[in-house]
């Protein structure tokens, strides 16, 4: 509201004092009070947490059956309001919802672990869809060691050293679909760069290229350093395929002008 107090300040002090005995001005300076009462209380207050619950305004979460929770861009934008902070959305069990501003949330450092140790219960249960950037801004990494998703993975590791590809196929399928029904897009990339690695040894190669290609998409989109890992397993499905084939099952994953990029970078990599 720093905007608006300058214009008017700025617009009484030009008329000097005759504006006092003005009823239309009082009402304007009325109006304006009661706008920012308003704002203060719709805005500003109501922000709580307690053992198992989250309180904003006149909504409620309860913390301990959250099912989601994601970033948003903000929803407020009242009277010319403008928010640059993203909203954290909050959803439990029972269909309740809060959205809270996210720079309020962590400008108070208890409020904020408080809330970081709620979405960790979420994903520790492994039924919860965590958005990628809540986990990265509110779970430290070693949290890592309780997911289900990383322990699955780890489990399908060893089994895959040891050569034990049924074992492995299983925990690598059980970590790629926990971390998609929370849309972890991060560790499913993994998972699927595993299953693909897995599936092309065991000469499964067709099953392989829509893991592979999966992993490469998010990979890249993250700028990750596995993206020459992926190249190097679909260049080689590609050998064990043949071109056309290849070509055929790179379609279904997605589209044509990414596929043919794609079959650039390899063509390049490959010397063609």
């Amino acid at each position: 509201m720093i905007v608006p107090i300058g214009v008017v300040a700025s617009t009484f002090l030009s008329l000097g004092v005759e504006w006092v005995r003005d009823p239309t001005m009082w009402s304007v300076i009325w109006a304006f009070a009661l706008l920012a009462g308003f704002f203060a209380v719709w805005d500003g207050g109501g922000l709580a947490i307690g053992d198992d619950w989250l309180r904003h305004r006149r909504r409620w979460v309860n913390t301990h059956e959250l099912v989601a929770v994601r970033m948003a861009a903000p929803k407020d934008a009242m009277f010319g309001l403008i928010r640059t902070s993203l909203d954290l959305v909050l959803v439990d069990r029972a269909g309740r919802r809060v959205r809270v501003l996210l720079g309020k949330l962590e400008a108070h450092e208890e409020l904020r672990e408080l809330v970081g140790e709620a979405i960790r219960r979420a994903v520790q249960k492994g039924d919860a869809a965590i958005e990628d950037r809540v986990r990265w801004r509110f779970l430290p990494e070693d949290d890592e060691q309780s997911d289900p998703v990383v322990i699955e993975y780890g489990l399908g590791a060893i089994a895959h050293e040891r050569g034990e590809h049924a074992t492995a196929l299983a925990h690598y399928e059980k970590s790629r679909s926990r971390a998609e029904e929370r849309a972890d897009r991060r560790r499913r990339a993994r998972a699927d760069r595993a299953l693909g690695i897995l599936l092309t040894e065991t000469e499964e190669t067709e099953r392989a290229v829509g893991h592979t290609m999966r992993a490469l998409m998010v990979h890249a989109e993250l700028d990750h350093e596995e993206v020459e890992g992926d190249l190097a397993w679909l260049a080689r499905q590609r050998r064990v395929l043949g071109d056309a084939r290849f070509t055929e099952l790179l379609h279904k994953e997605t589209k044509k002008p990414a596929v043919h990029a794609l079959l650039g970078l390899l063509d390049a990599r490959d010397g063609r």
